[in-house]
């Protein structure tokens, strides 16, 4: 009448059975299910998993993306310092510009903006 619960041994003994009897039924099962957890492992849970992979991938893009905006900017700013340094009358230009400097003999001149007009306009 009333049915007694199997015990913890007797549901793993039918478990295993129940492996065995599969086993015999497809033998290749078990090759396959090896494969699909490496495959599993190597490609989503490892460090080098597909994740990781898009996500360098996206990086490599922004960075590459960054280098092609400022590339003009560091050519120009190449050629103009290569210029500055190779041509004597660039680096006389930029000295009495920049830091008011004058050759002997010479007079400079400094002209403030008019103040009273750029608060006008």
């Amino acid at each position: 009448m009333t049915e007694l619960k199997p015990t913890f041994m007797e549901r793993l003994q039918r478990y295993l059975t129940s492996i065995a009897t599969c086993n015999k039924r497809y033998p290749a099962l078990r090759y396959i299910l090896a494969g699909v957890a490496v495959f599993i492992f190597t490609f989503l849970l490892g460090n080098n998993s597909l994740f990781h992979y898009v996500k360098n991938q996206r990086r490599k893009a922004f960075i590459q993306e960054e280098y092609n905006r400022y590339l003009p900017q560091y050519e120009a700013d190449s050629a103009r310092l290569s210029d500055i340094r190779d041509n004597r009358e660039h680096i006389e230009r930029i000295a009495r510009e920049q830091y008011y400097m004058h050759l002997p003999g010479e007079e400079v001149f400094v002209l403030a903006p008019d103040t009273t007009t750029a608060a006008q306009q």
